[in-house]
């Protein structure tokens, strides 16, 4: 399986050396895996932190794997960990402050380097340095979290051999480095005895196994038969 996370969360899957397409053509729609129903999620280590459900592009009710783990779901999931903290930042970026602008900080919080951050927020950033710490390493265990739930399903259902992750946010996040934090939580959410290996590569490394497609029979079988 290939997962990619932008503006949505997507994937591939190759089942036998062929590319699947399923029954519809709407194979890949991972995205759209539900991952919490109850109208309020409740986040990791918090007495009263919640998100109120608003629904997925799809108009499914429930909260699916996308509205949480896309770019948009980071910044959901940022304002929701410490609203005060999450517009107290946001609020020093002069454009719409983006996940970019959150992992940005996060770098620089972490690291003292950072780049395209306005000198009001790196001033508050090292004005509240532990408070901001502290604030960003519960977003991104969050983030994690949710997105190793995801990829679990995958890996339990089909007992996938090799599971490739990238696209813009993971490659953004893995400079925290975000397939620490996954690989901490793999084992309470992957079945024990599946063996699946994980893989991180950049969007261009992902679009060039994408062209791939073009050579492979399953999937010139798929185009002649539309």
């Amino acid at each position: 399986a290939c997962i990619i996370a932008l503006e949505g969360v997507g994937s591939g899957l190759v089942l036998n050396g062929e590319i699947y397409y399923g029954s519809h053509g709407s194979e890949g729609e991972v995205g759209h895996t539900t991952v919490h129903l109850a109208p309020q999620y409740m986040l990791l280590n918090t007495a009263e932190t919640v998100i109120n459900s608003s629904r997925c592009d799809c108009e499914l009710p429930g909260f699916h794997w996308e509205t949480l783990a896309s770019m948009r779901g980071l910044l959901l999931l940022a304002s929701a960990v410490d609203r005060d903290k999450y517009f107290q930042l946001s609020s020093e970026y002069q454009q719409e402050f983006t996940s970019l602008d959150f992992v940005n900080a996060a770098c620089y919080s972490r690291t003292g380097q950072g780049r395209d951050i306005p000198k009001l927020a790196i001033e508050l950033l090292e004005k509240e340095t532990g408070a901001y710490e502290a604030y960003f390493a519960h977003v991104l265990t969050e983030y994690a979290r949710i997105f190793t739930i995801g990829v679990a399903n995958l890996a339990n259902i089909l007992d996938l051999e090799v599971i490739v992750m990238g696209g813009p946010l993971i490659t953004l996040l893995d400079r925290l480095p975000l397939r620490n934090e996954i690989r901490s939580y793999w084992d309470q959410y992957v079945l024990r005895g599946q063996s699946v290996r994980r893989s991180y590569k950049p969007l261009s490394q992902l679009w060039q196994g994408a062209a791939l497609l073009f050579w492979d029979p399953a999937y010139r079988r798929q185009i002649s038969s539309l």
